[in-house]
């Protein structure tokens, strides 16, 4: 079935390059790669100035170490605001591949957008950052942008290769599905998952990119989640200390990194209600978050229940 799927997926990514101008538009123009930085986390755009039809930064600042104490303009800013849709951006044109060319569809950031008669584009999509990725990677491989979401894409093979690293498991043994985002989604088991985040946290002690990837995550636990959202309040909480990723359907990914422990967690019906006090509980057990929690993270520990009315009548909390 797995064979069959890519046989299909090479026909049509060879029918879809057949004809791809915009490949011949960014053969015409290189910008610059400012794109990078943002990606290590600490110099953030603020300004655009237009060359070439393109916009690119103007001016840097750099953030700094996130402190607890300190308060953040950008965590302040909602999912799909222009600041954060300024990063992708910022980190499309510079590796020479327009918004365009995202495949992903417009969700609920975009359409709160065209209700206040704005146009929405595939960069408000909360899966924009991971496709803008996808593209810097096609580009700086040299392969072709137009079917980078497909299975059969050199891209996804190439992820693929990279999973088989992580999670130990052999590729033709990799199923596939699709992504709500339209990519190819890996079908993992939670041990496998953990083994990954452990792995990646092991070779950030000797290998730099994976420090990297780890460090941009704690420095800028913003651009991981968004404005009050569980993983970025968890790892502004910890310093950088805890680094967590959610996942669809309850599913959630957490990495102790001076323990170098990782867990991973399914709730059975793929509600979140149970997911975020189940997350931060085990945490308490490793001795990653103290008994008494912060006022944010006690917020997310308990959470009440409200009737029709609004009136409290219990709540959600780890049974132990």
């Amino acid at each position: 079935m797995t064979e069959m799927v890519n046989r299909a997926a090479r026909a049509a990514l060879a029918a879809a390059q057949r004809e791809d101008p915009l490949e011949r538009a960014l053969d015409q123009h290189h910008p610059p790669a400012v794109g990078q930085d943002v990606l290590r986390g600490h110099p953030l755009p603020v300004g655009r100035e237009r060359e070439g039809g393109l916009a690119r930064p103007q001016r840097r600042v750099d953030a700094g170490p996130r402190r607890a104490h300190q308060q953040s303009a950008l965590r302040r800013v909602p999912r799909g605001h222009p600041s954060t849709v300024l990063l992708v951006q910022v980190g499309v044109v510079a590796r020479g591949a327009g918004g365009q060319r995202l495949r992903v569809a417009d969700t609920a950031a975009a359409r709160a957008l065209a209700a206040q008669g704005r146009e929405p584009n595939a960069l408000n999509n909360n899966c924009s950052g991971k496709h803008a990725a996808m593209l810097a990677s096609a580009r700086g491989h040299g392969w072709p942008s137009l079917g980078y979401e497909l299975p059969g894409h050199p891209l996804q093979m190439a992820i693929r290769q990279s999973l088989v690293r992580w999670t130990g498991v052999a590729s033709g043994a990799l199923e596939i599905a699709t992504d709500g985002c339209g990519v190819p989604v890996f079908i993992l088991s939670l041990r496998q998952m953990a083994l990954a985040w452990a792995r990646l946290q092991g070779e950030a002690r000797v290998d730099r990119p994976a420090a990297r990837i780890l460090d941009a995550m704690a420095r800028q636990p913003f651009l991981v989640g968004g404005t009050e959202r569980f993983d970025t309040v968890l790892m502004e909480e910890t310093d950088g200390a805890v680094v967590a990723k959610v996942g669809a359907e309850g599913v959630h990914c957490v990495l102790v990194r001076e323990q170098g422990i990782a867990l991973a967690i399914k709730v059975a019906d793929g509600s979140p209600r149970a997911q975020y006090p189940a997350v931060l509980r085990l945490l308490q057990h490793l001795d990653a978050l103290p008994h008494t929690l912060s006022a944010r993270l006690q917020d997310l520990l308990v959470t009440p229940v409200r009737d029709t009315r609004g009136d409290i009548v219990g709540d959600i909390r780890p049974a132990a």
